[in-house]
C-alpha cells in the first residue's frame, strides 16, 4: 500500500521532463536528464501542489 505522499508524487512525475515511470508500480523506467535536476523539479512541483491544496482549505502551511 502506497502512502499519500507517494500517490501525489506519482501524479506529478509524468509531467516532469526527463522522467518516465511505470504508473502502476511507481518504478522509474527511464531518466533522460540529470537525476538531481529531475528530483529538484519533482520536489518543487510537489511543494507547489501541496501549497495550493493547503491554501484551498483555508490554512497556511509553511
Amino acid at each position: 500500500m502506497r502512502q499519500k505522499v507517494g500517490e501525489r508524487a506519482l501524479d506529478i512525475a509524468p509531467h516532469v521532463d526527463g522522467l518516465t515511470i511505470d504508473k502502476k508500480t511507481g518504478r522509474v523506467l527511464k531518466l533522460t536528464r540529470n537525476p538531481s535536476k529531475i528530483i529538484a523539479e519533482l520536489v518543487s512541483e510537489y511543494e507547489k501542489k501541496s501549497w495550493q491544496k493547503s491554501k484551498s482549505k483555508g490554512s497556511m502551511k509553511l
